[in-house]
């Protein structure tokens, strides 16, 4: 069976299974381009990159199966199939499920665990915002309870985009919310409470005004200047640095609280499925929020894969697809399911150097690195590339 599943949203990604291994190709990283959408191309940029990417897995293009993006309220992440039935060979083609459905299988089928409780909380989807799945190997993950009041992405992006160290550096609004999170550790002081209360019903309700008024940011400003628009920079904000700090700070301290109070009022739920928690769409890349949880929960095993956002969702489909129709899932490390990072052909002279040359070479002060086997997959994925040096 070979089949090749796409998603073409930001952070577009192609997953292809060949009797029993899968092989992912995010086109961020193969294109170079950040956030990299294949549905912003046209046609014929999306025929070249498709067919340049399978080449340089050495994957033959010719499928049984085309998973191509989601549906769920609307389409998803796909490509117009009858403009590339001549590039993507293929017998038949389905759409996949709903991004957080997609992000939920490709967050539990990578997980060590039977049983467990999935949060997928991502700024907007096709099918939620704050999506939450009970799963086990049976069934894979079956959806719960959907909160779309519970836009955590947005909001604290939203937030980041007003500071001044953060917005009026920001090229794409995607980068806002890591900066944001950057900051909020870099100032140790009591926060006002009416900033954080500011902050709190902005989330808990969508109520701007509170916050406009505490940083001094006309309603008209915010609404239309601070648009999460791709290549648009928020840069009207505030000017105010130090206060952009402690605003970093209180921004991450109630999307904690948020996150925490979900989960403490579902604890009998979390129990059920072995103590055992999985965290993943785009929020699940705030680490200081996962560190909470598992420090607020001890007794509870975390998991959080190393592709939590939609740079996963074509391996979700993928899993999807092989568990509706009942088909093992390959036994691999898919924190390495890349692409060869080195191609042979490119090397034609090969000699195998010793550990007492390396290490004479790093004692003289040479920088050594190590490439090694698939590349690996998501935006902080490392481990098959190194960088050896002796900084003494």
């Amino acid at each position: 069976m070979r089949i090749i599943s796409t998603y073409a949203g930001h952070e577009s990604s192609i997953t292809v299974y060949i009797d029993g291994k899968i092989t992912v190709i995010e086109l961020d990283k193969f294109t170079g381009n950040k956030y990299f959408s294949l549905k912003e191309c046209n046609v014929v940029e999306q025929s070249e990159i498709l067919e340049q990417a399978l080449e340089a897995a050495g994957i033959e293009n010719d499928f049984d199966i085309w998973v191509n993006g989601s549906v769920h309220d609307r389409e998803n992440g796909t490509l117009a199939e009858e403009k590339l039935e001549n590039i993507i060979n293929f017998k038949k083609t389905i759409r996949g499920p709903g991004h957080h459905m997609c992000h939920a299988h490709s967050a539990y089928w990578q997980s060590p665990f039977d049983k467990a409780y999935l949060i997928s909380s991502d700024g907007g989807g096709n099918d939620g915002c704050f999506n939450i799945y009970e799963c086990n190997r049976k069934t894979g993950p079956i959806l719960s309870e959907r909160i779309d009041r519970f836009d955590f992405g947005t909001y604290y992006a939203l937030i980041a985009c007003t500071i001044p160290q953060v917005g009026k550096t920001t090229k794409f609004y995607y980068d806002a919310a890591g900066k944001a999170m950057a900051l909020a550790g870099q100032l140790q002081i009591q926060l006002d409470p009416d900033l954080v209360s500011a902050i709190r019903s902005f989330y808990s309700n969508g109520d701007k005004g509170q916050y406009i008024k505490y940083v001094g940011i006309d309603n008209v400003a915010f609404n239309n200047n601070l648009k999460l628009t791709k290549g648009n920079t928020p840069a009207k904000g505030f000017d105010n640095q130090r206060l952009g700090m402690m605003v970093a700070r209180a921004n991450q301290k109630v999307f904690e609280e948020k996150f925490a109070n979900i989960l403490q009022d579902r604890q009998y739920y979390v129990g059920l499925q072995q103590d055992n928690l999985i965290v993943t769409g785009g929020c699940a890349l705030n680490v200081t929020n996962n560190q909470k949880l598992s420090d607020l929960f001890p007794n509870m095993n975390t998991f959080v894969p190393s592709n939590p956002t939609d740079g996963g969702l074509s391996l979700g489909a993928m899993f999807w697809y092989l568990h509706l129709t009942a088909t093992d899932l390959p036994e691999q490390d898919y924190k390495f399911s890349g692409i060869p990072l080195i191609q042979n052909k490119k090397f034609r002279k090969k000699r195998k150097t010793p550990i007492k040359t390396i290490a004479n070479m790093i004692k003289e002060g040479k920088v050594i690195g190590i490439v090694e086997g698939n590349a690996e997959i998501g935006p902080r994925a490392l481990g098959h590339r190194s960088i050896i040096v002796d900084q003494v």
